[in-house]
């Protein structure tokens, strides 16, 4: 009995841990952000350096955009013809047609004028037998042509004056909306081509530098998000059933004389094998379970950096 005790100790000392005293070796991680490109260029500008600090909209590289310069102009003047071509068919006629038709429309009263004279002198002369009777017919004739010139003109003035017909005024509608569409498409591709930095932290590492061609999605530089620091360690089974999400516990770094509370965010549901780099050789092939724990928000602390931890 007294020899399993020791062993059971010797084995607990070598792992750095005590379950029984509920002290655990773990290591802090700090949480990173790959940051890719979402379309594929060259990459001509990177502001940043490893080991700086961003922040939120600043610029971490662009990819070279003329293509993209010549397709915003491309559009933009393909929605100023559709948008030119729509409010041409809302006015009606030019004014130049519109001034012809009334120089016209003049001419015909005119003429209507003159064959309304000419009925009432043929009736007064046919009355008096100065005139023949086909005369008068003639000059009924004139008129009701004069007059039905002028009612023409009248209706093709009022047609001209007003826009196109609806159905084509709604197609230059949608066709405009199509333009402003696809001009709003080309502005946006032109913004994916400089990418910003989304939260704040530092440059952990640079993939890419300029000069480089960069495909769609792959990373670029990698960012070490602020304030997100997390502790994460491995329990026995036994001790995972006693933990909770949210809980409380105690985080003791070196050099440090006062420790950090930690709050515990996550719980493995599936066991593994014991880390080499935490645990001894002997206790390899223990399951463990892993857990995590949020440091506070204003802990900044190296990643990597072994800590200890009490439930």
């Amino acid at each position: 009995m007294n020899k399993t005790l020791c062993l059971l100790v010797l084995l607990l000392a070598g792992c750095s841990q005590s379950s029984d005293s509920g002290h655990y070796t773990g290591y802090v991680e700090v949480r990173q952000l790959l940051i890719s490109a979402p379309q594929s260029g060259w990459l001509t500008e990177q502001p940043v350096q490893e080991g700086r600090q961003v922040q939120p909209g600043q610029t971490l590289f662009a990819l070279e955009s003329e293509r993209e310069q010549l397709e915003i102009q491309r559009s933009q003047d393909a929605l100023m013809q559709k948008q030119a071509l729509l409010q041409d068919m809302q006015k009606g006629a030019r004014q130049q047609v519109l001034d012809r038709i009334r120089a016209q429309l003049a001419e015909a009263q005119a003429r209507l004028e003159l064959a309304n004279l000419e009925v009432t002198r043929q009736k007064q002369t046919a009355e008096q037998q100065l005139s023949s009777q086909a005369s008068l017919d003639q000059a009924i004739a004139n008129q009701k042509v004069a007059s039905a010139q002028l009612k023409q003109l009248e209706e093709q003035l009022a047609e001209a004056g007003l826009a196109a017909r609806p159905d084509a005024l709604e197609a230059a509608r949608a066709d405009a909306q199509a333009a402003a569409q696809a001009e709003a498409i080309s502005r946006w591709n032109l913004q994916q081509r400089k990418v910003r930095a989304g939260q704040s932290g530092w440059v952990d590492e640079v993939f890419y530098r300029p000069g480089e061609f960069v495909n769609a999605g792959v990373p670029v530089l990698s960012l070490r998000l602020a304030n997100q620091s997390k502790v994460r360690f491995y329990v026995p089974v036994a001790v995972l059933s006693q933990l909770a999400l949210g809980q409380s516990i105690q985080v003791a770094i070196d050099g440090q004389s006062q420790g950090l509370k930690a709050t515990v965010s996550f719980l493995a549901k599936q066991a593994e094998f014991t880390p080499p780099v935490l645990y001894g050789k002997d206790s390899r092939d223990k399951l463990m379970f892993l857990v995590e724990a949020d440091l506070p928000a204003d802990t900044s602390i190296p990643a990597g950096l072994p800590v200890d931890v009490t439930l």
